[in-house]
This record gives C-alpha cells, structure tokens and sequence, in this order.
C-alpha cells in the first residue's frame, strides 16, 4: 500500500479511536454529545480535501449554512491542524493541488496560492451531535465525493483499502494479470485528478512540467502502488498527497469492478 493510503488510514484510526475510545459514555451518533466537538475537529488533522471557493485568499471564514463562494478558484488541500473551541472550527490548510473535473471547461487556477490557509468556520454547535458537526465541515472541506457531487458527477465508491486483484497488459505483468485484463469489458474512466503542486520557500526553484507515473487504479476508483519517476523523488510525499484525491471509474468485468494497472499516466507538478 502506498505511503499516503498508509498515512490516511492511520490517521483515520487514529480519529476513531480518539471519538470512541476515550468516552466509553456515549449515545447514537445523531445524538449530543459534549465534549465530543473538539475530538471530532482533531480527526481531520492529516486529511487531503478540496477547498472550493478561495478568491485566492489566505484567510477565509464561513458561517454555518453560508453559502459557498462560486466561479472563484478552488485548491486540494492537506489539513495541518485542527480545533475547535466556542462553537468555532480553526483548521490550518496548505495547498497541494489544482482540481480538476474530467469533461468540464477547467477551474480558474489559483494564480499564487500562499504558503498556507487559515479556515475558520463558526456557529457551530460545540455540544450538538458528532453527525452535524461533520456535516457543516464536510460541505467546506469537501471530499472528492463530495466535491464531484457538487459538480454533478456521481461517485459512490467506498475506500476499500485494498486494490483488489490486478489486470495488467504489460508483458513485464504475470500471466494471471495479462489473463484478466483479457476479461475486462469496460475501460477505467479518470472523474477527478489534482495537479499536484508545491511552494518553495527559499524561492530558488520555479518548475513546471509533467510528470508521467505508474499506479492501479483499484476496485475502489483510488489510486494504489504509484512509482514516480526518480527524478521527483524530493517532492514525492507532495504529489501522492495530491494522488491520493484522484477519482476514477474503475475497468469492470461485465458488472463486476476490476483493479486495472495504467502505466502512463500523466499530471502537471509546480513549484513556486
């Protein structure tokens, strides 16, 4: 499993075992719960999301049930921190990516995005239930399902944590991979991809260019086993971050999903 999956996954039991460990003394989830709040803000430290909306600011603030911002830029983003206190979340974002939707006119890119975001929701109901609290954060910082959704791309898939078994037509793939890529009856289909980008805070290198890479795209429709080329090796943990919000409809065998190896597949990376 590649290093971001591992990273999400951890912090993700990491999130869990903090909301059901450490208070045993807990009702249904739609049900309040004290104290939870602050747990729950914490669970999202280390997550990728997208930030819709930015007007390419530094600080922005949402009320509860505001109305997101429209025709402005938006940003894939990795949540640094995490709190909540009186009602009002505090997260700290830096940008990792350019979104973008596959067969719709592209965004409007984020021209100088800054070292970091300061995101501030407030009205939040610290006592109320862990199901509301999430909400009202998920319509912000929105996930790749939920963001395609917004768009009008339909996405149900669940992270399955694994890739499932592999169909490969690589001659260098093993005769029970190359066997099942003769068996699928439907192509992979990419929805969502993030070029991966990334600030340079001694401003001594500026790049653009595009970096082709090697992944399965999994029953899941999420990118496993990811080989970049050696040569962005420094900013690796960067673009995997950004690969980890990349959606796809996975290749299917009649109506069965199937993990389908891709062995060009290509992005943008900057530094700025």
């Amino acid at each position: 499993m590649r290093v971001a999956r591992i990273l999400q996954v951890g912090l993700t039991i990491v999130g869990v075992a903090v909301l059901s460990g450490c208070h045993p003394a807990r009702g249904p989830q739609g049900a309040p719960l004290a104290g939870a709040a602050a747990d729950l803000a914490q669970a999202y430290q280390g997550q990728a999301r997208i930030l819709p909306g930015l007007a390419e600011k530094s600080k922005i603030s949402h009320a509860r049930g505001a109305a997101l911002d429209k025709g402005s830029c938006d940003m894939g983003v990795l949540v640094t921190s995490a709190t909540l206190s009186g009602g009002t979340a505090r997260f700290t974002l830096e940008p990792i990516g350019l979104p973008r939707i596959e067969q719709q006119p592209a965004a409007r890119k984020c021209s100088k995005p800054p070292r970091e975001y300061q995101l501030v929701i407030s009205g939040l109901d610290s006592g109320g239930s862990i199901t509301d609290l999430k909400a009202e954060v998920d319509r912000v910082l929105q996930t790749p399902e939920r963001y395609l959704a917004e768009h009008g791309v339909s996405f149900a898939l669940k992270a399955a944590g694994s890739r499932g078994p592999v169909a490969d037509k690589q001659l260098k793939a093993t005769p029970e991979e190359r066997m099942l890529a003769r068996t699928v009856t439907t192509s992979h289909q990419r929805l969502l991809s993030v070029a991966p980008l990334r600030r340079d805070d001694r401003k001594r290198v500026h790049y653009a260019g595009e970096v082709e890479f090697e992944a399965v795209v999994g029953v899941d429709g999420r990118l496993y086993d990811i080989q970049l080329p050696g040569a962005f090796e420094t900013y690796a943990d960067r673009i995997l971050k950004a690969l980890d919000l990349w959606r796809y409809q996975p290749a299917r065998h009649v109506d069965q999903p199937v993990a389908f190896r891709i062995g060009q597949e290509r992005t943008v990376f900057s530094v700025f």
